[in-house]
């Protein structure tokens, strides 16, 4: 990350020049708004959706309308997102197994951890709970707060945030626990919550939490 990280625009600039020019007056206004999000997951899991919705704003009022799913992410970005009234600097990281190494290269400044996933994707389910358990083991991290966002919670067979918490807690009985004798995390700081992107207002709810957070 660090300077690997490129400022994108604003993936849902719409064509009329209003929305443009608001766009480009939020980068000016915030560039020194203080703190960033660390936004980490696998490939595919809804971290770029995540950021189009909590992008989407209108007259400073949300746009909850839904968001079609954008290619996934290739290369370390920074985009300007929206939680309630203030305006955050999200640090969107491709979750290709490739780059995941790239995670924790760049992390000054860094407010609060959202840890994305694909709530549908069962397969990779193992996957995701060794790379949530690296990220909180990160000794960067430890003190931050730290939420497990799972996305796509309008499908039918979707992992629901309680589901995961039993699947979570017997994997780090099983691994981290059993090895450290201890949670990697601080439990008044770190919650597990859900969306979807076909209700774009469930992302601004979970998201209130890390706003309450910082």
């Amino acid at each position: 990350m660090g300077s690997g990280i490129t400022k994108q625009p604003n993936i849902n600039d719409a064509p009329n020049s209003s929305m443009r020019k608001q766009s480009t007056a939020l980068s000016l206004k915030d560039k020194n708004t203080p703190g960033s999000i660390l936004l980490l997951g696998l490939s595919s899991c809804g971290k770029t959706t995540i950021c189009m919705i909590l992008q989407r704003f209108e007259d400073g009022k949300e746009i909850n309308e839904y968001v079609p799913q954008p290619p996934p992410t290739t290369a370390p970005c920074s985009r300007i997102c929206h939680i309630g009234e203030r305006v955050f600097e999200v640090k969107d990281c491709p979750g290709n197994h490739r780059l995941r190494t790239s995670w924790f290269c760049d992390l000054a400044n860094i407010q609060a951890v959202v840890f994305a996933v694909d709530g549908y994707d069962r397969l990779r389910l193992p996957l995701c709970l060794n790379e949530i358990v690296r990220a909180l083991g990160a000794p960067e991290l430890k003190p931050l707060p730290f939420m497990i966002l799972l996305t796509k919670q309008d499908l039918a067979g979707a992992i629901t945030p309680t589901i995961f918490e039993g699947h979570f807690e017997s994997f780090l009985a099983q691994n981290t626990i059993a090895k450290c004798g201890s949670k990697p995390y601080s439990t008044d700081r770190f919650c597990i919550k859900g969306c979807s992107a076909a209700t774009p207002e469930s992302v601004h709810t979970a998201m209130s939490w890390v706003l309450n957070e910082t």
